[in-house]
């Protein structure tokens, strides 16, 4: 299901990441997102509405950035928390991380040759040990297989 939301069905690529611990990554700010049957509010959070402090709206922020509905659980998502990051009128922000820190690409299925030889080429050149795989559907079962591309 991740694919068909995130991936352009089938014909992006997903990214694997391992933070650098000892570089004091960005990464290793990433934090698993909280799954709920109840949707949170700012007005919920006594501690925000009783001191509002810079703190206490930074962590009433987290609550909403880092929740979704218990639907999604199947995924299992993990999210980076950069508060503040986007400047008004821009519409993404990108983040530095460590070449050795991208350890893994996923080709999805539906991706076309020229483009998965132009993300490997990308990937290998920015760190040469990555592992490249080509996603395809499992023949016999709802799944799908990875395979090393060499």
């Amino acid at each position: 299901m991740m694919w068909a939301h995130y991936a352009e069905q089938h014909r992006g690529a997903v990214l694997g990441f391992h933070p650098d611990v000892a570089r004091d990554s960005m990464l290793t700010q990433i934090v698993p997102v909280a799954y709920s049957d109840q949707r949170p509010s700012l007005l919920d959070d006594s501690n925000l509405l009783a001191r509002p402090t810079p703190e206490s709206a930074a962590a009433a922020n987290r609550g909403l950035y880092l929740t979704k509905s218990s639907e999604w659980r199947y995924e299992q998502e993990l999210r980076l928390f950069i508060p503040g990051d986007v400047k008004a009128g821009q519409d993404a922000t990108f983040k530095h991380f460590y070449a050795a820190e991208l350890v893994e690409v996923y080709l999805g299925c539906r991706m076309s040759g020229e483009i998965r030889g132009r993300v490997t080429e990308l990937a290998r050149r920015l760190n040469a040990e990555v592992r490249v795989f080509s996603v395809g559907l499992a023949k016999r079962k709802y799944a799908l297989d990875m395979s090393p591309v060499a």
